[in-house]
């Protein structure tokens, strides 16, 4: 609900076209308002008036530009909707608060929650139309607050003393804050009317912050969008770039230590999945030697990088997602040919890719100011945070170049070196991404590519006692062995290893008798072979009430009989999975639950000419068995049949695991039933429980699925920094 002006009518409202409600105004001047509807457009009157604003000191900006200086923000000028600072608002006139529908008292304390909430400020002139007139708030979890305003004209004289403001400054040693907006400039409209000047007071709970976020620099924050490959023409175009790659198969990768690229004499060897006999490429193999000088030049690097700043390496981020932005289908096109990823598949990598590096590049720069303190007489008490040094990166084959890149650039970001271990059965795309750092501005020495076998590097990188943090992303059995082997404190180390790991799931679908059943079929089949199954997200294991299970049964086997099986350049639903190791393991956990139940679906696999496993679908399986309780990481679905809702939420939290999990069913007490109990890191209802999107469904599990680190979520960059408070009293 918008809040009324004073003395005025609540505005009609009219929906834009970003499906946001803007207030419309009818009748005398204090109903006119201004709302910020999306971050580069603000709303006058239930119109958008555009991108450029004419803000306080009529000095016009672009709002998707960082503001002249730090004064404007502190004066309250609305930039890309941010207020100016939390609970900070125009102290110039006494104003009323409502709070929770209560009438507060004069300079009564509320707190405003969020620094974003809030577009304030007293002299906010659009293109020379109206003066802001009333606030409202911009996110729906504030609508508990309200703001009524009183309107006057410039020109009046300085705000009395004793006014709220006064004493909201003045009370309790000070302790409530608030600021002040000084209008400036010529105040004329058009046709030389004199407008009215509104004036408001928004009091931080009790103590003030002390300082005005970070506005900025960059253009707001969006998820790479996705290419139609239904399109012929778009498919045509990534053909052509599949060609082209095709040409430069076969060539060797050397390691990547303080810039300087090393050849070792062998070489570990990426093959095509979908044809087993096609050579990807060559990495160099590293050895001991090559440990002890990536991290002599990871340390080296260190302060140098620590010291340039948070707003330089953000915009090395920015940079180095424009180069993968410029070579998508490129990148796309060799994910085709080494890990077997379909057209969609490979190309949404990389976009996930970028969005890593556009997210943190935005999310470091609110990291770079001092956190929040309270005052104490007599003192400056400062709390900053500091990066942690040199840290190590194990990132997957699966999402060989999304999880690769927001593993390595989120620690990078905020100050820190890596050694980069990527896996041996991918590590051509590896070196291609280190090659893009170079093109992006990266010195050397701040990413250190170490290519080899996990026998070799693996236990040597994580035991080393410069080792700082690792950043793992694999199966359950080797993330283990890392967090215990990080619990150790190796002689010369002096501090406690950080490990941030994410360590896969076994994945459920609920389907009660309330589910659309079509669309319910839909979301198991895509989440449960899409990529072959190969996601640490992938539904495995389907759980229906008794009531529909027959009924939705035979609509997923209809769906799953008519996937194609082919060559992944060919671009077909399920192509071949990504080496003999993980064939072997799928054919063996197929084997071993025919035996015990009925395979309705596949079951089949052929090696002939690539690592093919048909889609398979297990009915009537054991929620106690091997494949009701281990990943199985293929194309391989487990269906258990639940008694009633109840029996199936049981069923689904009934293992180790909790990384992601699905409901499909109409019932809203059994949805928030679901939100409440179904134990996963993401919960996905009525829709595919695969593809979350950076920034807005942060990824990571609990349990034996990992530390929770949520992956692209506001808390992720924190993991790889160390608070430090500084106390000085004078």
């Amino acid at each position: 609900m918008l809040p009324r002006a004073v003395g005025g009518r609540r505005g009609r409202r009219r929906r834009t076209r970003d499906g946001e409600v803007a207030p419309q105004a009818r009748g005398g001047r204090e109903d006119r308002g201004v709302v910020v509807e999306r971050p580069d457009r603000f709303a006058l009157e239930g119109e958008e008036v555009g991108r450029t604003a004419r803000l306080a000191g009529h000095r016009e900006r672009d709002v998707p530009g960082f503001p002249a200086d730090a004064e404007d923000a502190r004066r309250g000028v609305a930039v890309r909707g941010r207020g100016a600072a939390p609970g900070v608002g125009v102290v110039e006139e006494r104003v009323d608060l409502q709070h929770e529908g209560r009438e507060l008292r004069d300079g009564e304390a509320v707190e405003a929650q969020h620094e974003a909430g809030f577009a304030v400020g007293g002299a906010h002139d659009l293109e020379g139309e109206a003066r802001v007139d009333h606030l409202r708030p911009i996110r729906p979890e504030l609508e508990h607050l309200r703001v009524r305003e009183t309107p006057e004209r410039r020109g009046d004289p300085e705000p009395r003393r004793g006014t709220a403001a006064q004493r909201a400054n003045d009370g309790e040693g000070g302790r409530r804050h608030a600021r002040q907006c000084r209008p400036r400039g010529d105040d004329r409209g058009v046709g030389g009317e004199r407008r009215p000047l509104v004036r408001y007071t928004v009091y931080n709970q009790a103590r003030s912050f002390g300082r005005c976020p970070m506005i900025d620099p960059f253009e707001p924050y969006a998820n790479e969008p996705y290419a139609d490959f239904s399109d012929p023409r778009v498919r045509d175009g990534f053909q052509a770039e599949l060609a082209d790659v095709r040409q430069r198969l076969g060539g060797d990768r050397p390691l990547v230590i303080g810039g300087e690229r090393i050849t070792t004499g062998t070489w570990i060897e990426s093959w095509d999945p979908s044809r087993k006999d096609r050579l990807v490429g060559r990495a160099a193999a590293a050895g001991p030697e090559h440990v002890e000088a990536a991290f002599a030049a990871a340390q080296a690097a260190y302060p140098a990088w620590r010291d340039a700043g948070m707003a330089h390496r953000a915009r090395a981020l920015v940079k180095l997602a424009a180069v993968l932005r410029r070579r998508k289908w490129e990148l796309a096109a060799w994910e085709v040919f080494e890990a077997g990823k379909s057209y969609a598949e490979a190309e949404g990598d990389v976009a996930e890719a970028i969005d890593f590096c556009e997210y943190y590049a935005r999310q470091a720069m609110d990291l770079d100011e001092r956190l929040e303190t309270y005052p104490w007489p007599g003192e400056e008490n400062t709390l900053t945070l500091q990066p942690l040094g040199v840290g190590l990166v194990i990132p997957p084959w699966n999402f060989l170049l999304a999880i690769l890149v927001g593993t390595t650039v989120g620690p990078v970001v905020v100050g820190n070196t890596v050694l980069l271990k990527p896996s041996p059965k991918t590590p051509i795309i590896a070196g291609i991404f280190v090659d893009l750092l170079d093109e992006a501005g990266f010195p050397p020495g701040v990413v250190n590519l170490l290519t080899g076998e996990d026998a070799v590097l693996g236990d040597a990188l994580v035991d080393d006692p410069r080792t700082r943090f690792i950043n793992f992303t694999g199966s359950l059995a080797t993330g283990l062995r890392i967090h215990e082997r990080a619990a150790k404190v190796h002689p010369g180390q002096g501090f406690l290893k950080r490990t941030m790991l994410e360590m896969g799931g076994k994945d459920a679908l609920v389907v009660d008798e309330t589910a659309d059943l079509d669309a319910a079929a839909d979301a198991a089949v895509a989440s449960a072979f899409g990529f072959q199954g190969q996601k640490c997200s992938a539904m495995s294991r389907l759980i229906v009430v008794d009531d529909v299970h027959d009924d939705l049964l035979d609509r997923v086997v209809r769906r799953t009989e008519a996937l194609r099986v082919g060559p992944a350049e060919e671009n077909p639903d399920v192509a071949a999975v990504i080496d003999g190791v993980q064939f072997e393991k799928i054919r063996g956990f197929v084997e071993r639950a025919a035996a015990d139940f009925e395979v309705r679906v596949g079951g089949g696999a052929d090696d002939t000419e690539g690592w093919y496993v048909d889609p398979t679908i297990v009915v009537d399986v054991d929620p106690t068995s091997e494949l009701a309780q281990e990943e199985v990481f293929g194309p391989v679905m487990a269906v258990l049949r639940a008694r009633d809702f109840d029996h199936a939420l049981e069923l689904a939290n009934g293992t180790d695991y909790a990384l992601t999990g699905g409901v499909f069913s109409r019932s809203r007490a059994r949805i928030e039933r679901a939100r409440r109990e179904f134990r996963v890191g993401n919960l996905y209802v009525n829709r595919k429980i695969t593809g979350s999107l950076v920034g807005v469904q942060p990824f990571g599990g609990f349990d034996l699925s990992g530390t929770n680190a949520k992956a692209g979520g506001p808390d992720y960059l924190r993991l790889f920094l160390e608070a430090k408070t500084v106390t000085e009293r004078f």
